[in-house]
């Protein structure tokens, strides 16, 4: 699960990595990564693409299904 923001901002990762490392840095969305699965498959689509709507085209291309609305991670534990 990845919640997403169109306002400019970050990418949240599900776990925080072991080694510091830099902000991920978006200038068209904040995203709340709930999946560590997958996260690296979010940051390199995030890598590639030039706005929200590519982005989502880029995630309905991989198989995934997009629902607006407030993300209920439910058994997620928020950072």
């Amino acid at each position: 699960m990845l919640g997403i923001s169109d306002e400019p901002g970050i990418f949240n990762f599900a776990k925080p990595p072991a080694d510091e490392v830099d902000p991920v840095e978006c200038e068209f969305g904040t995203f709340q990564c709930y999946d560590v699965r997958v996260e690296s498959q979010f940051l390199s689509l995030l890598d590639s693409m030039h706005d929200l709507e590519m982005f989502f085209e880029a995630l309905l291309d991989q198989g995934y299904n997009i629902v607006a609305g407030q993300p209920r991670p439910g058994h997620f534990a928020r950072l």
